[in-house]
Order: C-alpha cells, then sequence, then structure tokens
C-alpha cells in the first residue's frame, strides 16, 4: 500500500491510531448504527498500521452504499457527522478531478472523549 501522508500528522499531539485501536473504540462507543457501520468498513479497506483509506484504494460513494446497505443520503449524512465529531479526516480530490474517478482518502480517527477498551 502505497504511503500516504496524513493530515493530522502535522498536528503537534495528534497520534495516528492503528485500525484495530479504531475498532474497539468504535465498538465501545455510542454512536449511530449507520455511523459504526461506516467506520467499521472503512477499517476493513484501512491499512492496519495507520488506519488510513488512501485514494487509490478508496471506495466510491456507491460502492460505500452497496457495502453497507445504507442509502447515499444516509452515507453522505453519517459521514459527515463523523468527520464533525472527530471519527474521520477526509480529503477530497477537487472536483475537476472527482468527476474524472479520483476518490477521497480517509483516516480513521479515536476521539479524545471516546474511552479505548
Amino acid at each position: 500500500m502505497p504511503t500516504i501522508a496524513d493530515p493530522a500528522s502535522r498536528r503537534p499531539g495528534m497520534r495516528i491510531p492503528t485500525r484495530a485501536e479504531v475498532e474497539r473504540a468504535v465498538l465501545a462507543s455510542d454512536l449511530p448504527a449507520p455511523g459504526k457501520t461506516l467506520i467499521l468498513a472503512l477499517a476493513v479497506w484501512s491499512d492496519a498500521a495507520a488506519a488510513a483509506v488512501p485514494t487509490d484504494q478508496s471506495r466510491s460513494l456507491n460502492e460505500i452504499c452497496r457495502a453497507t446497505s445504507l442509502s447515499r443520503s444516509t452515507v453522505c449524512r453519517h459521514l459527515t457527522q463523523l468527520e464533525d465529531a472527530g471519527w474521520i479526516t477526509r480529503k477530497r480530490p477537487p472536483l475537476s478531478v472527482a468527476c474524472q474517478g479520483v476518490k477521497t482518502g480517509y483516516w480513521l480517527r479515536v476521539p479524545n472523549a471516546v474511552p479505548e477498551s
């Protein structure tokens, strides 16, 4: 898997979690079912050491919808909520290349308020 620059790596004090740490935190969280489903699906596609889904390994929204059995509007809404709550960081391509099949990169997080079990 190619090395990708994590947007958080430039933030002092921000530690990059492993996929297993993210999975444990998600299962221990009070996230709604669609949010848990989305993060766990992204975790399946992520690198184990850095809990990241680089753009060349990422899935389209339609593929995420199929994999999670969630509607497109539900996926979009919950991805935004997860990002706002600090569970994910997204790197979206510019619109000019997004229509050419370039996908969003995802970095999975464990918000500070969530106990890791």
